[in-house]
């Protein structure tokens, strides 16, 4: 098992003033962990460390612990769908230059129409398409995993 650490560092100076955030992220017992990236304005063409069904990424396990979403791009923009049997899709959208990072220590997507009790989504499918009518994006993406299906 590995430990994942992410640390997320904003600095710069917005109307005048100094800004420096800085969050850190720790998940323990990682053991999988995929890689998916689409080139610079190729919509067809990904690379990935999980099987690839044209333009999708699959994966075995449930909800990830971890999600980090990054478009290098600063022209195009990316979809990026979670599905998944049990779930209603979740769409984020990738404009230019984005960073999305999502972690939870049980999952980050959950599901259920109960008002007193939720339970972890079954998601299987990472979705990264351009909008219809403008440029591809070049988004990256990496999911990390604890617990198996």
């Amino acid at each position: 098992m590995a430990t994942l650490k992410s640390t997320l560092s904003i600095r710069g100076i917005v109307n005048g003033r100094s800004v420096n955030i800085e969050h850190t992220f720790t998940l323990e017992d990682v053991y999988d962990a995929g890689y998916h990236a689409r080139e610079f304005g190729n919509s067809q063409y990904l690379i990935t460390g999980n099987n690839a069904e044209g333009d999708a990424v699959t994966f075995t396990q449930d909800t990830p612990q971890y999600l980090l979403a990054v478009n290098r791009d600063t022209y195009g923009v990316d979809a990026l769908r979670l599905s998944g049997t049990t779930m209603v899709a979740i769409d984020f959208l990738m404009p230019p230059n984005a960073i999305m990072c999502i972690g939870g220590t049980q999952g980050i997507a959950y599901a259920g129409t109960s008002a007193t009790s939720i339970s972890l989504a079954s998601l299987d499918t990472l979705h990264l398409t351009p909008l219809s009518m403008l440029p591809a994006g070049s988004t990256s993406v990496l999911v990390a995993y604890v617990g198996t299906t």
